[in-house]
């Protein structure tokens, strides 16, 4: 017995009504929001009013809100009641609905009505028919996978969603009108008692792929949600390794992890894919706005932090905008060990040229949606209570000059807070961008603009008048910015998570054993030992490299025979059988702090390597730091 609440800010939390919706959901009523005029935007060309209709029909609502109806809606079945009401009506009969506030006594008498019939649909849906009920246990993880003519595909990956190694999981597995042998392959999965198949008429063509992500999450009943590609594989132990890490860490929210790449044949090709740059949560919102972080496919998150957040949104790329809208809400970890199999074909939405090509184009609309809606302070969280003009200009000035690898125009966006605070930097940075783009009149404009704030930009003046065809450098920061960054992170470091899941005020030696040198293992067993004290933030992680986690602990326990390692820093066994899924250690192209943190990365094979641990080790337990 599904609400459908339909009007503007309906989808995500941005608005009050998304809000209510979204509280609706968590609390487990089903209800679905849309908003109709964003539909314009995240559907195909022409195809927003099929979305409507497909959720009219396919939902089956019993009751629609409808919020300022601009328009009649197409028609709907003998069972759904629609009401139409305007915003000051439907907000407080929504409050009431979610407990939030009391109908005031003064209430319109339209958001009276509307508060009764919310009430009754409430009271039907609790009370239903009386009939014996069995509860089921659900289980722990639901693996969600959408399908649209993938047969050759669909075997392996319903298989390899199957055969893991963790078992308290489903498989929800959705039909998006496929018209090849995709729904037979399906069904023949049926009787699987781990396997829930659903099936609908496309709604993937009309571009709206977070209304079809979003309907597997409905048929979900696991507290945590693997997304899994249709076309990719899922490899044996993923679901262990990651929820293993939301075992360890219970205010983790979301985690993505590496990934094979293979051609459509299912072969691998040279590379992987591993996290570009480090991150943390702090720095997340600034590292995504200039680069997709994260792999849909690998990613595993808790269903109430996807719901409270406002579900999916956004059409085709609402994945990239899920993790810019939830970037400094909802905490994020990377593990550095590969969790599907990734595959590149010419069917797929986001590796096919055409595919590609769109994902590029609504990356730089989601950019551009995030910049103009998100303050400063979540970009650089670092500057909350921060009001000196110099440094507020300074952070919006390096924004743009990284986003200028992505998009002139999205780095004059980023410009504008800058502008608007006098920095000459952001006049001199925008006349060359207009400059090198043609805009003769905007670069002469811009650099005026600059000399009357700082006289030394009349050079770029000279040098337009004579041509401009040497190279230009653009202006960064001052010290000031910098300099606030690492004061901030100091003050919070022990709150701020990285990427691996540890604090900023705990750095990490990512140093494996070689499995030929035990003597030089002893050796740098015995410097960790030496040089750092139980408490010191400070830790050894021991990578796998492809040795069994068994084989590598009991070895380990054989080479600290005699050491007390009890009385050192922590050390720890992970799996990772590849250094080079590691994120980069420091990145020479930044000016400002990332997630990466001081780390020591490498593999003991030889004295220098035992050198660099203990000197390492005796710097970082002194105190910590947190430039890269």
């Amino acid at each position: 017995m599904t609400l459908l609440v339909l009007g503007d800010g309906a989808e995500g939390v941005r608005d009050e009504l998304g809000r209510l919706v979204a509280r609706l959901v968590t609390a487990g009523h089903d209800v679905v929001g849309l908003d109709v005029h964003a539909a314009e935007v995240t559907s195909r060309q022409d195809r927003a009013p099929d979305v409507l209709t497909w959720v009219l029909t396919s939902l089956g609502p019993r009751l629609v809100v409808w919020v300022d109806a601009p328009q009649p809606l197409p028609a709907v079945g003998a069972d759904t009641t629609v009401l139409a009401a305007d915003r000051a009506a439907v907000l407080p009969a929504l409050r009431s609905l979610c407990g939030v506030a009391t109908l005031p006594a003064d209430a319109p008498s339209e958001a009276v009505h509307l508060a009764e019939a919310l009430s009754a649909w409430r009271s039907a849906v609790q009370t239903g028919p009386r009939r014996l009920a069995v509860r089921e246990r659900a289980p722990r993880v639901s693996v969600l996978m959408a399908f649209y003519n993938l047969s050759d595909y669909t075997h392996e990956a319903m298989r390899s969603a199957l055969d893991q190694t963790y078992d308290d999981h489903e498989v929800v597995a959705l039909d998006d009108g496929s018209t090849d042998e995709t729904p037979d392959i399906l069904a023949s999965y049926a009787g699987n008692p781990r396997v829930r198949i659903v099936r609908q008429d496309n709604l993937g063509g009309t571009g709206r792929m977070d209304l079809v992500c979003n309907q597997l999450v409905r048929a979900a009943r696991g507290e945590l949600i693997a997304w899994a590609g249709g076309d990719d594989r899922n490899l044996p132990d993923r679901l262990q390794t990651q929820v293993g890490a939301f075992d360890d860490d219970p205010g983790l929210d979301v985690c993505h992890g590496a990934a094979i790449l293979m051609d459509a044949a299912g072969t691998p090709l040279s590379r992987g894919w591993a996290l570009p740059r480090p991150y943390d949560d702090h720095c997340l919102l600034r590292e995504l706005v200039r680069q997709n972080l994260l792999g849909h496919p690998s990613v595993m998150m808790r269903r109430d932090a996807f719901q409270r957040s406002g579900l999916f949104e956004q059409g085709v790329s609402a994945d990239y905008h899920f993790w810019l809208k939830t970037a400094g809400t909802l905490r994020y970890r990377y593990l550095p060990q590969p969790v599907v199999a990734y595959r590149f074909h010419e069917k797929s939405l986001s590796t096919s040229e055409a595919g590609a090509a769109h994902t590029y184009r609504e990356g730089l609309r989601l950019r551009e949606l995030v910049l103009r809606q998100r303050p400063l302070e979540d970009f650089f969280p670092e500057l909350v209570g921060v009001d000196d003009r110099g440094i507020r200009a300074d952070a919006s000035l390096v924004l743009g000059n990284w986003l200028l690898d992505v998009s002139p125009e999205l780095a004059l966006l980023a410009w504008e807070g800058a502008l608007a605070l006098g920095s000459a930097g952001a006049h001199h940075n925008a006349a060359v961008v207009h400059w090198l783009t043609g805009d003769t009149a905007a670069a002469i404009s811009s650099a005026r603009a600059g000399v009357r704030i700082d006289p030394s930009v009349e050079t770029l003046l000279d040098r337009f008048s004579a041509g401009g065809e040497e190279q230009f450098t653009l202006r960064g920061p001052g010290l000031a910015l910098d300099e606030q960054l690492q004061r901030a992170r100091r003050a919070n470091g022990a709150t701020i998570h990285r990427w691996d899941g540890t604090t900023l005020d705990v750095d990490s030696a990512y140093l494996a054993l070689h499995p030929d040198h035990d003597e030089l293992s002893r050796e740098a067993i015995a410097a960790w030992c030496a040089t750092t004290r139980a408490g010191d933030p400070v830790r050894w992680v021991i990578p796998s490299l492809g040795t069994a986690p068994e084989e590598l602990f009991e070895r380990l326990a054989r080479l600290t025979a005699g050491s007390d390692l009890a009385a050192a820093a922590d050390v720890t066994l992970e799996l990772i059988d590849d250094l080079r899924m590691l994120p980069p250690s420091f990145d020479e192209a930044r000016m400002l702090p990332s997630g990466a943190g001081h780390r020591l990365q490498g593999v003991v094979s030889s004295p220098s390597a035992v050198g660099a641990l203990a000197s390492w080790a005796l710097t970082r337990a002194s105190g910590y730091q947190t430039t890269s």
